[in-house]
């Protein structure tokens, strides 16, 4: 933790402050006193693109590959569309069952495949334009 917290240039407290919380949480973090769980390292992860498993473990890759940090921004948003349907459906999420959920996620994966292709191809487009006007 001490690595992460450091390589980031932050202080104990901003570092907390940063993950949710407080400095005596990192500072036993680092004396080892208290264990990151995985729930943890999932969110240092996320935050700091260290991998999870180097965090949890001291092994493997220290840095997350673009390829596991482009897939947890996917399925965080994937999980974030679904939590907004659930809400504008003024039900409690109890109230949806997996199967449900699962429809769901599918629907909302294969738009925003979609979105992403029709983004791609605009972007594609625009730069093919900048390189014309360049080429003049």
């Amino acid at each position: 933790m001490r690595i992460i917290r450091t390589s980031l240039g932050l202080t104990q407290k901003a570092l907390g402050e940063r993950l949710g919380l407080h400095w005596y949480q990192v500072k036993n973090m680092e004396l080892g006193t208290v264990k990151i769980t995985s729930a943890m390292a999932k969110l240092i992860s996320y935050d700091t693109g260290y991998n999870e498993e180097w965090i949890l473990s001291g092994e493997g890759e220290i840095m997350r590959t673009q390829a596991d940090a482009n897939n947890i921004t996917y399925i965080d948003q994937t999980e974030r569309i679904l939590s907004k349907v659930i809400a504008r459906t003024k039900l409690n999420n109890d109230e949806f069952d997996e199967e449900m959920k699962e429809f769901i996620r599918s629907a909302i994966k294969k738009e925003l495949a979609k979105e992403i292709k029709n983004t791609e191809s605009k972007v594609e487009g625009k730069a093919f334009n900048i390189f014309k006007i360049m080429e003049k």
